[in-house]
C-alpha cells in the first residue's frame, strides 16, 4: 500500500564575486640566499544567491506549499606576513617569521513560505550570522646539512580567536580563544639523481590543525526537501593531526610513503532528527573521536 506520494522542485541560483589586492617585497642580504620577505594582501568575497522550491502532494491528500529565499554572504580577509632567512657558514640555516590574518564573515538569509495562497515570512529559515576570526602565528626553524643528509626542526606558535554571533532567529553566540604549539622535525637523505632531479628519502614527524570552514559553522537551515534540511554547527571544534611518515620523493613530490596519522575531533557529517518535528531530519557536522 502506498502511503505518500509527492513531487519536489528546487532551483538554486548563485553569483560569486571576488577581488584581491596584494603587495610583496624582498630584501637580499647576500648572494648565499639570506633574505627578508614581506607579503600583505586584502581579499573580498561576495556570494549572492536565491532559492525557490515547491512541494506537491498527491497522496494522501492533494495539497502543496512553496517557498523562496535570498541570501547574501560576504567575507573580508586581511593577511600579512614577515619572513626572515639567514644562511650561516657550515651549511646552517635559520628561518623565522610572523603572520597575522583577520577575517570577517557576514551571512544574511530571508525566506518566505506560501500555503493556501497566503505568503508569509519563514521564521525558521530566515537567519543573520556574523563571524570574526583572528589568527596570529610565530615560527622558527633551523636546518643543518651534513653531506647527503639534512636535518630540519622547528615549531609554530599559534593564537586563534574566533567569535560567531547569530542574531536572527535567536542568539547562538560562541567564542574561542586558544593558543597551540605545532612542533615538527624531519630528516632527509639524498638517494640519487634522475634527469638532474634529486630523489630523496624523508623521515617526518609533525602536528597540524584544520579549521572548520564557514559553511560548517553557520547555523542557518537550507531547504533540501520537505523531509530534510542542512544546517551548520557553531560549536564545531578544530581538527588536530599528529603525523609520522617516511617517504621517498622525486623533485619534492612523494612517490612512495608509509606512515601513521592520529586525528582528534574529526569533522563528520551526520544526519539528526529535528527535535521539534520527528518527521524531519537535518544534515550537520560534528566532531568524532
Amino acid at each position: 500500500e502506498k502511503f505518500s506520494q509527492n513531487t519536489n522542485l528546487v532551483e538554486n541560483n548563485t553569483q560569486n564575486y571576488n577581488i584581491n589586492q596584494g603587495v610583496n617585497a624582498k630584501y637580499k642580504f647576500d648572494e648565499k640566499g639570506s633574505e627578508l620577505r614581506f607579503d600583505t594582501s586584502l581579499d573580498y568575497f561576495e556570494t549572492n544567491g536565491g532559492q525557490d522550491y515547491s512541494t506537491s502532494f498527491v497522496i494522501p491528500t492533494p495539497i502543496g506549499f512553496s517557498g523562496a529565499g535570498d541570501w547574501l554572504n560576504s567575507r573580508t580577509l586581511f593577511a600579512s606576513m614577515l619572513d626572515f632567512k639567514y644562511l650561516f657558514p657550515k651549511k646552517f640555516t635559520l628561518e623565522t617569521g610572523l603572520k597575522t590574518s583577520i577575517q570577517n564573515f557576514d551571512s544574511k538569509t530571508e525566506y518566505t513560505i506560501t500555503r493556501n495562497g497566503i505568503t508569509a515570512k519563514d521564521a525558521f529559515r530566515t537567519n543573520a550570522f556574523d563571524y570574526f576570526e583572528n589568527i596570529n602565528a610565530a615560527y622558527a626553524q633551523m636546518s643543518k646539512s651534513f653531506g647527503k643528509y639534512v636535518l630540519k626542526t622547528g615549531a609554530r606558535l599559534e593564537n586563534t580567536v574566533m567569535k560567531g554571533h547569530q542574531t536572527v532567529p535567536s542568539d547562538t553566540t560562541f567564542s574561542v580563544n586558544r593558543t597551540d604549539l605545532f612542533p615538527y622535525i624531519f630528516f632527509s637523505r639524498k638517494l640519487f639523481k634522475i634527469a638532474s632531479y634529486d630523489l630523496r628519502g624523508y623521515l617526518i614527524a609533525r602536528r597540524t590543525i584544520s579549521r572548520p570552514v564557514y559553511e560548517y559553522l553557520n547555523p542557518f537551515p537550507r531547504f533540501v526537501d520537505q523531509y530534510i534540511y542542512e544546517a551548520g554547527n557553531p560549536s564545531l571544534r578544530p581538527q588536530f593531526t599528529n603525523n609520522i611518515e617516511a617517504n621517498i620523493s622525486f623533485d619534492e613530490r612523494p612517490i612512495f610513503a608509509i606512515g601513521r596519522n592520529y586525528v582528534k575531533d574529526i569533522f563528520t557529517s551526520v544526519v539528526l532528527q529535528d527535535k521539534s518535528d520527528a518527521r524531519v531530519s537535518y544534515r550537520t557536522y560534528q566532531n568524532l573521536g
